[in-house]
């Protein structure tokens, strides 16, 4: 049974994340990719898999928030900011998906991780397929992590995922049940933490949460066809959490 354990982020060291855990999500290209220094990572962690998160301006668009946090000049991008986001299939969200893809292959990273925003309508449904078919092309498997009232548009979603073999729907399996897909043997969960409203980043996870969570994980492997389930924990305890989901798994001879 293929169960990955990891963490969205940095918690600790990379050569700690790699002895302890299975993958990590890299962060920092949800803010602006920075291919060149990957290489390093990937050398400090030869055993540790790595995934990538897409570019905020890929999925969010211009947003002055995200912006001033990642430390972006719009009028330093060189590229038509109305074109870009909502997984649209542009020749701008290419060029920004391209610095994401050169990220990943120095990772040697599958997955690209693309958040959209938790009130965006995927009804734009020829353009979000044909831009993750685009992605699938390049090489890489796309994940999408749908949350919010995006959840709501199932037929949608449905009709994107059926369209698009390969795409992989993501949400947090212990907030919500994942929407149907089609074409894909892969569970990817990211956990946020309970309580709160979508997020609760300082919530830890307890024994019978982490219980809860391996019953949801065994409910998608058994009912779903799921033969690999990447766990990724992120929240303030993402690193404590990761690796108590790990032992659990290890007592039940389960996991990678």
């Amino acid at each position: 049974m293929d169960i990955r354990v990891g963490v969205c982020g940095l918690p600790r060291r990379i050569e700690v994340l790699s002895e302890k855990l299975d993958v990590v999500e890299v962060q920092e290209t949800f803010y602006r990719p920075k291919p060149g220094k990957y290489p390093r990572w990937k050398k400090r962690a030869p055993g540790l898999e790595f995934t990538v998160k897409a570019w905020f301006l890929i999925t969010h668009g211009w947003n002055r928030f995200l912006a001033r946090k990642a430390r972006l000049d719009e009028a330093g991008l060189d590229l038509n900011t109305s074109n870009i986001g909502g997984l649209k299939p542009t020749a701008e969200n290419f060029k920004l998906l391209e610095e994401v893809i050169n990220a990943a292959r120095e990772l040697d990273a599958n997955l690209i991780i693309f958040q959209t925003p938790s009130s965006f309508k995927p009804l734009d449904i020829n353009g979000i397929s044909e831009f993750m078919r685009q992605v699938k092309e390049k090489g890489f498997t796309p994940v999408w992590e749908v949350r919010g009232s995006t959840l709501e548009y199932k037929e949608e979603l449905a009709r994107i995922t059926g369209r698009t073999s390969g795409l992989v729907l993501s949400t947090d399996i212990l907030r919500g049940f994942l929407p149907v897909d089609y074409g894909n043997n892969i569970l990817y969960t990211r956990l946020h933490g309970l309580g709160g409203r979508q997020v609760n980043y300082k919530y830890k996870y307890t024994f019978n949460d982490l219980k809860r969570l391996l019953n949801q994980v065994l409910y998608y492997i058994e009912n779903r066809m799921k033969t690999v389930s990447y766990v990724m924990f992120n929240n303030i305890y993402m690193f404590d959490d990761a690796t108590s989901f790990k032992r659990v798994l290890e007592q039940l001879n389960l996991g990678k």
